[in-house]
């Protein structure tokens, strides 16, 4: 891979999943903390325990049980595991609760406890003898970890400079009121708008310990688009694309790439989403946008050697920081060996099977 436009490789999701936040120039940051609001909630649970307690499962669990009985669930999946769940919106008859991780990076606190919010601690379960022996394999595994995530914020924080060059660069072969004419004929063509105009920021991509991955969560929409990217042009496009529809009306989701631009726009009330190109799934496309149409080709032509240039050097920082959360990865799950071989997961049922009634009252 040397195109920041194969970057990013599609997993399995479904409609209603996304990334809680991102591995990001800043550490880790979450998409839109206004989710985690306890007050849109009829019950906020808030899980705590080491790696390898079972807080993923805990939540897969619930949300399985759940959905089987006709709730609806919104997933929300950590962006250096994509395999475990941050957090789940569990929704039906007119009410909601969430549940989810408060342990680092995560930084939860209850505003509202017993009234609203509870903990959960699943840290109670453990064996505190077992852990106090493992004492320096757990400070070792866990500095060691906290150094690789320092190295892949560092290496994604100089990615975010190179991309930043590369984008002025590209604006300036981009043609603007060529794009901005296209887009608009676009939108003519959508349904209406409906209702009040609103924004809200979703992550579905992600730089994890498993690559640089995106959640399909935008390819399930019934009216999709595709942003072929060939100019490194598509940040400047999703900018003029989203002013554009906040211009005529149309509520969005903007999935923001853990470098800061916008990776993705979908707009629910008009079942369309615009979407990065991809060869696998080409036959879903209603339409495919080449961003190459809207370019001064001699103008990129020109500086085709340079462009290669900067493009290299991106690659090379996201690599640094991919390898960089591989080795996090050694000391993630030597530490999650620990923690899960000290549980005593015969508490965690018993604790789940009482969440899981209070839940079910809840949403009664």
């Amino acid at each position: 891979m040397n195109k920041y436009k194969d970057l990013y490789k599609s997993i399995p999701s479904d409609s209603s999943s996304f990334f809680i936040g991102a591995n990001s120039p800043l550490g880790f940051t979450y998409a839109d903390q206004t989710v985690l609001s306890e007050h849109l909630y009829k019950r906020f649970y808030v899980i705590k325990g080491g790696p390898g307690c079972g807080k993923s499962s805990f939540m897969k669990r619930i949300r399985h049980q759940l959905t089987a009985s006709g709730a609806r669930a919104t997933s929300y999946y950590c962006s250096s595991d994509p395999d475990s769940l941050d957090a789940v919106i569990l929704e039906k008859n007119g009410k909601g609760v969430l549940i989810a991780d408060g342990t680092s990076p995560h930084s939860l606190d209850l505003s509202l406890p017993g009234a609203v919010s509870e903990l959960i601690d699943l840290g109670q379960f453990w064996d505190r003898s077992i852990l106090e022996s493992r004492l320096g394999d757990i400070a070792s595994h866990s500095a060691e970890k906290s150094l690789s995530f320092d190295r892949c914020r560092r290496y994604l924080a100089s990615a975010k400079e190179i991309r930043h060059i590369i984008t002025c660069s590209a604006e300036k072969a981009f043609f603007p009121s060529k794009a901005r004419g296209a887009i608009r004929r676009l939108i003519s063509c959508l349904p209406s708008s409906k209702g009040e105009c609103h924004k809200a920021t979703v992550m579905t991509c992600a730089i994890s310990m498993k690559g640089a991955v995106r959640l399909n969560t935008f390819d399930h929409t019934e009216n999709v688009i595709a942003v072929c990217d060939d100019t490194n042009m598509a940040p400047i496009f999703f900018r003029m694309l989203s002013a554009e529809l906040e211009r005529s009306g149309h509520s969005q989701l903007i999935s923001v790439s853990p470098l800061g631009d916008i990776a993705e726009i979908s707009l629910p009330d008009a079942g369309t989403a615009f979407v990065p190109f991809s060869s696998v799934i080409s036959s879903r496309y209603s339409k495919i946008i080449r961003l190459s149409r809207f370019a001064d080709a001699e103008l990129l032509s020109g500086g085709a050697a340079k462009r290669h240039f900067n493009e290299k050097c991106l690659i090379s920082l996201i690599d640094g920081a991919l390898e960089s959360l591989s080795e996090a990865k050694e000391h993630h799950f030597a530490l999650e060996k620990i923690y899960t071989d000290a549980m005593d997961f015969s508490l965690v049922d018993k604790a789940y099977d009482k969440y899981l009634k209070d839940i079910i009252s809840y949403l009664a």
